[in-house]
């Protein structure tokens, strides 16, 4: 065996092609047509002529800190924020019809299973739906089966009917119900782009949102078909929010490299979804449009209004040419305070409004402002920004300046917004920095204290705080601490800077800061990245899973989770949970020590409290044994799932079989670790470009609930890839990306390290990493074309393929022999290792590549040979001409001496070399050697007989070179030069 060799060369790549297929997808079951059945569709009026019935704002999860209704017997809250709406001026409403109850309304879920069609018919709807001051509503409907995952596992034909005759039945129940003659329907999805973004990678998942969208489109026709009386108007509708994609391109834009980046990196609803779906409605979520007037103050709202919009319609009618202006909404946009300040907020919505309602704008029918007052928390984690035109302040209900704004426009008035209002400085540095060096690192124990700058300098600033009566609002998971109140060491304040303390109120990570003036103006807010080296701290993202599954499942009383991260104590940690009431009242609770605890410096794991409220959000944090906080990390209650689908862990959810870590070539065996999947019968999907395999059932290896093996297409390219698995009964797990490498394989000559040519019969190696996944030698001849379950194919200039004989694998290295009869020409090398990883190169091949080993083993110094004595009666004697000195640690050269003293001038001394690429040269008389820069006559040139791709050189070696010492030996073999190696000479 050949001992291990070092890599010499540059690593020569190539790439397998890629053949570029319209393999038909597989799909969860047989699904309706993408031609959607002609119907019969209500004629989508103009827009309203006037404001009120154009422009509206949407009632979703407020604040109802301000709410009286308990302590008078009532709990209406949906009517009571209808109310604000239309106490605004607006006959349009956005409201939330669905299986989450958002509005804790007593009938609003019944026993299950849930009924759009009850929830419609419940008191507090009803009310809503027979209120003389609005004549349009947008629902955002969600039915039971919405929210528990109809579509995200694929979308079967059961699943496209039953939603198709929830809608229709809903339909039905709001345009035949005499009391709501006169008002405008429309069934709407929440933001289509948010909703796949955890699933943007996966065509299926695009495919059955599709489905989904259209069933609804189609339920709604057959509501209408059933009512053509009907004195009401029912219409389908789609929401997106994107026009751009992640690259910032256009939605819709290829990527460069699709073999190489996601090539659905740019894939948005608009491009894809929207011109295969008969609906009646696009409503565009305008965030994306709107809000980089943030940073961007100087930005023209109107213009970005009006191209987003005009490029939507461009990407419709590529389906759908029928399609106009009139076909879309502005369902929801808005500009929060603490993003912008009060008063900038305004003024952009004023910008925005004017725009939309300029004669020459797009003419979208309808336009719905998020929203009527601030978000609760509860629901949504975007509560503390301010989008309200109320807002909850001192137990009292009041409007902000968007309120104020929005009122004064549906008026047709002019609403002024004071041109002094407070600001915090966005450029050309941060606005709020730490006292001792002006820098943005904030630190806990001891706790900075914040220095809080207006935007412009000095006195005249257009952007003051108030003199005295400003308030530091410190906002971090549920806490808000007003400064300084809850804190006043370090207090200062003038119009052009505020100085405030860390309220006791507060632990690692982000927190939202910002200034309300005397008057009770907010400004603009910041986040702030608060660091602490000595506290605990949780590992983001997915540092809390459930213990058992390592998946995003947090079931109150059973589950028990596991929280990762650093510096927690080795004992005497408290885990917490906070969690918002139905009231927005805060409940905390400490984690019990019972039989599931157990606790160290990395790793907590603890059994959730049976109070936490199902379906709602809460934060998690850590407490050590000093009382130190951890960072807060988010989770979503959920019950005991009596029939979910299959799910691949969000961390290392696929990992190499034998490596464990994400470490991905073609044919690379694959763990892939989840819950739910079928104990036999699953299918393995891996998708790359255009390409979509089902693998084949022999390269599953094993699978049960929790775990699948299987090997990878060995076709993949070096690129991006994704995997999913689809279990026994048709349900699908999302996607996980693979980062494919094609493990670069460099061969060199055994003998010389030289890369540049091989031969064939030649001892070769080859140089890389995950070769194979073991060490294992050939102990036998023939030699093996199989060691570990490592291969090697070698693919010849003229097309043919054979198996290399191999010496000795590792994960490193390779030594093998170049097939016999390898053509001439450029060979691919592919080597396939135990875990089915494909590692590739290239070789060029020639009849001749001289090259000789050395007994150091690389390619250098004194050569592997021996010197034959020949004497005068025919006798041979081999001498060793180096051996092994312990003392130095390597070979060292023993002199051939060819001194008279030792024997007759007869004797002839020769020099047998051993090398490999020799033997099939063209001739005796084309081999060529010099020792010692004197020419030395070749006797032989050939294999060497008994070891396999083993070739010697017989040379004799002039006399002329007594005492000269050390000698180069240099060899050219038809005209190719071999590595040069050494002798000592007496």
């Amino acid at each position: 065996m050949l001992s291990v060799l070092r890599i010499l060369s540059v690593v020569l790549l190539l790439f397998v092609a890629f053949l570029l297929s319209n393999q038909s997808q597989l799909k969860r079951a047989i699904r309706p047509g993408t031609a959607v059945r002609a119907a019969e569709r209500q004629q989508v009026p103009p827009p309203p002529s006037e404001r009120a019935d154009r422009f509206g704002a949407y009632n979703w999860a407020i604040d109802y800190g301000a709410y009286p209704g308990d302590a008078g017997g009532t709990n209406d809250r949906l009517n009571w924020g209808a109310n604000q709406v239309a106490t605004i001026g607006s006959r349009i409403i956005r409201v939330w019809l669905g299986a989450r109850d958002i509005y804790y309304l007593p009938a609003s879920l019944p026993a299950q299973p849930y009924d759009l069609v009850r929830d419609a018919a419940s008191p507090a709807y009803d009310k809503l739906f027979r209120d003389p001051r609005f004549r349009t509503y947008l629902l955002t409907t969600f039915s039971f089966a919405d929210l528990n995952g109809n579509w995200p596992d694929g979308y079967t034909t059961a699943e496209y009917q039953a939603e198709r005759d929830e809608i229709r039945r809903l339909g039905e129940s709001l345009i035949g119900n005499p009391n709501y003659a006169g008002k405008t329907f429309i069934i709407l999805n929440w933001e289509g782009d948010n909703a796949l973004s955890r699933l943007t990678n996966k065509q299926s998942a695009w495919d059955a949102y599709t489905q989904w969208i259209q069933s609804r489109a189609d339920g709604v026709d057959d509501a209408r078909k059933a009512n053509p009386a009907n004195a009401s108007r029912l219409f389908s509708g789609l929401e997106f929010n994107r026009v751009r994609g992640d690259s910032g391109q256009p939605c819709g834009t290829p990527v460069s490299d699709p073999v190489k980046e996601d090539p659905l990196k740019n894939r948005c609803v608009i491009d894809y979804i929207a011109p295969r779906v008969k609906v009646d409605y696009y409503s565009y979520s305008a965030y994306q449009s709107l809000y980089p007037k943030v940073v961007n103050p100087s930005l023209n709202l109107r213009t970005e209004f009006n191209q987003a919009m005009n490029f939507a319609l461009a990407q419709v009618r590529t389906l759908r040419p029928e399609i106009g202006e009139n076909n879309f909404i502005i369902g929801e946009f808005g500009f929060p305070r603490t993003d912008f300040g009060e008063c900038s907020a305004a003024e952009s919505l004023r910008e925005t409004l004017d725009g939309i309602a300029a004669s020459d704008s797009f003419k979208v029918s309808y336009v719905v402002l998020w929203q009527i007052v601030d978000n609760g928390l509860i629901w949504d984690s975007d509560g503390w920004p301010g989008f309200g035109m109320y807002r909850h302040r001192n137990g009292q209900l009041e409007q902000t300046m968007n309120g104020k704004t929005f009122q004064a426009f549906l008026a047709n008035q002019s609403f002024t917004v004071p041109s002094d209002c407070p600001r915090v400085r966005r450029t050309p540095v941060a606005g709020i920095l730490e006292t001792i060096n002006g820098s943005l690192d904030f630190r806990l124990y001891p706790d900075n204290v914040m220095a809080i700058y207006v935007q412009g300098c000095c006195q005249n600033t257009a952007s003051p705080f108030s003199a005295s009566g400003n308030t530091v609002r410190f906002r971090q998971g549920y806490r808000e601490s007003l400064l300084p109140r809850d804190n006043a060491q370090f207090f200062y304040e003038s119009i052009t800077q505020v100085n405030a303390s860390m309220p006791s109120a507060r632990q690692p990570g982000q927190a939202l800061v910002f200034v309300t003036d005397q008057r009770g103006i907010d400004s603009n807010g910041q986040y702030l990245d608060l660091k602490c080296d000595a506290c605990p701290r949780i590992t983001d993202p997915y540092g809390v899973l459930d213990a058992a599954t390592l998946m995003e499942s947090y079931i109150p009383g059973s589950g028990i989770l596991t929280i990762q991260g650093e510096r927690f104590s080795s004992s005497g940690n408290t885990v917490i949970i906070e969690q918002l009431d139905n009231q927005q009242v805060t409940h905390t609770y400490t984690l019990l020590r019972d039989n599931a605890w157990s606790e160290s410096p990395v790793q907590l794991t603890a059994r959730l409290p049976q109070e936490l409220i199902i379906d709602r959000f809460a934060w998690v944090y850590v407490r050590d044994a000093q009382g130190r906080k951890s960072n807060l990390m988010r989770i979503l209650t959920n019950g005991a799932c009596q029939n979910c689908g299959p799910g691949i862990r969000p961390v290392l959810g696929v990992v190499n079989r034998f490596t464990q870590i994400q470490d991905f070539h073609p044919g690379t065996s694959v763990e892939i670790r989840g819950a739910g999947f079928s104990t036999a019968g699953n299918q393995v999907i891996v998708a790359q470009h255009s390409q979509r395999d089902a693998l084949p059932r022999s390269s599953i290896v094993s699978e049960s609930s929790t775990k699948i093996a299987a090997s990878l297409p060995a076709t993949l390219l070096p690129g991006y890839a994704i995997v999913y698995v689809i279990d026994a009964t048709g349900r699908e797990t999302g996607a996980r990306e693979l980062t494919i490498t094609s493990t670069p394989v460099t061969t060199v000559s055994a003998a010389s390290y030289n890369a540049s040519a091989l031969a064939a019969e030649a001892i070769v190696a080859a140089f890389g990493t995950n070769l194979a996944v073991s060490t294992a030698a050939a102990t036998s001849t023939p030699l093996p074309t199989s060691l570990a379950n490592t291969s090697i194919i070698i693919k010849d200039s003229a097309g043919t393929e054979r198996p290399a004989p191999l010496f000795f694998v590792s994960p490193t290295q390779i030594n093998y022999l170049v097939p016999q009869a390898t053509a001439p020409g450029l060979a691919t090398v592919t080597i396939t290792g135990g875990d089915g990883s494909v590692s590739i190169g290239t070789a060029q091949i020639t009849a001749v590549a001289p090259g000789l080993f050395t007994v150091e083993a690389t390619g250098q110094g004194i050569a592997a040979a021996v010197a034959i004595r020949v004497k005068a009666d025919g006798s041979q004697i081999y001498e060793p001409i180096a051996q092994f000195n312990p003392a130095l640690n390597k070979f060292t050269a023993l002199p051939i001496d060819l001194g008279p003293d030792l024997g007759s001038q007869t004797d002839q001394v020769f020099l047998a070399l051993f090398g490999t690429g020799i033997r099939f040269r063209s001739a005796l008389s084309n081999v060529m050697a010099k020792v010692g820069g004197l020419d030395a006559t070749v006797s032989f040139a050939g294999a060497q007989g008994e070891l396999v791709g083993l070739d010697q050189i017989n040379l004799r070696l002039p006399r002329a070179l007594i005492g000269r010492g050390g000698a180069d030996v240099a060899v050219t073999i038809d005209g190719k030069v071999a590595n040069t190696v050494r002798v000592s000479i007496r």
